[in-house]
């Protein structure tokens, strides 16, 4: 198996054997250690003394096993890595898996982690699976990873949550499949699933059925359902709407206006209430009926 050098962070590697530590009878001892390095003069050599003592901990805690294993588990990211960084996470949502590109070379693969999930051996190995996995799909031609998002940068980031949400899900379907998925993992990604494609109605359990059970999932179908489940989009304001055919009942005035405005729009595109509100009140309302006379 090819092995990947990984490179820890000294400060992620002290709190993490402090976290690991906590509350255990070994704590004197690492304490004690810690305490005869203050006796150390020279700056330079105590915090080397320090580096040493918390890195002797960190291996004999085992605390790299986590990443050890799944990295073990998934051979192709150290088949195409260069190297490893391992660095300190501040929050829950800064912990992540991501590559960093340096073309031609080959990618580094870059972990931010928290000491509170390193410090735990199956919380970092739940969390490290789950990640990795979605750094070897990356990785691998047959899912076709493609960072880049041809759309507007509000719709770009609303594709980027329901692609993240979608992928999520394939993940840990898979991760289930290994034996290596928490128990109540699939009800928290249906309820999130649920919450960002609600407009799929009566596919939504399809939908994610498919999802969590295809074994072979790529990055253009998970694109393809992120941008196809969005709500349909009004074609004049362009925004979503639950109800964009709404024109069976707009009077040929209305249509006319709304044609005036929009040269290539037909009743067959639709409109959405709002919009279609907006153009009644324009044209039937007096008020309406008013300004339009003025603006001739």
């Amino acid at each position: 198996m090819t092995m990947l050098d990984v490179a820890w962070a000294p400060d992620l590697i002290e709190a993490a054997v402090l976290e690991a530590l906590r509350d255990r009878p070994e704590e004197r001892a690492l304490h004690r250690e810690r305490d005869a390095i203050y006796e150390i003069a020279d700056p330079q050599a105590q915090d080397a003394a320090f580096a040493h003592v918390h890195a002797s901990w960190f291996r004999r805690l085992g605390l790299a096993t986590p990443l050890e294993d799944a990295l073990g588990e998934l051979p192709l990211i150290a088949g195409r890595c260069a190297r490893a960084l391992v660095v300190r996470a501040l929050a829950p949502r800064d912990e992540i898996a991501d590559l960093l590109m340096a073309s031609p070379a080959r990618p580094t693969l870059a972990i931010r982690v928290r000491p509170e999930t390193l410090g735990h051996a199956e919380r970092a190995r739940a969390f490290l699976r789950r990640e990795l996995t979605h750094v070897a799909d990356m990785l691998d031609p047959a899912f076709g990873y493609s960072a880049r998002v041809d759309a507007g940068a509000a719709r770009e980031a609303l594709l980027r949550a329901r692609y993240r949400v979608l992928w999520d899900v394939s993940v840990d379907g898979r991760l289930a499949r290994r034996g290596h998925g928490s128990p109540d993992a699939r009800a928290r990604r249906w309820h999130e699933f649920r919450r960002t494609f609600a407009e799929l109605a009566d596919a939504t359990a399809t939908t994610f059925v498919r999802v969590w059970s295809e074994d072979r999932v790529t990055h253009a179908e998970l694109l393809a359902l992120a941008s196809g489940a969005r709500r349909p989009e009004c074609p004049l304001c362009r925004l979503p709407s639950r109800d964009p055919d709404g024109v069976a009942s707009l009077v040929p005035a209305v249509v006319d206006a709304v044609r005036a405005d929009f040269p290539s729009w037909t009743p067959e595109a639709g409109v959405c209430r709002r919009c279609a509100e907006l153009y009644e009140a324009r044209v039937l309302t007096p008020a309406g009926r008013s300004r339009e006379e003025n603006e001739r």
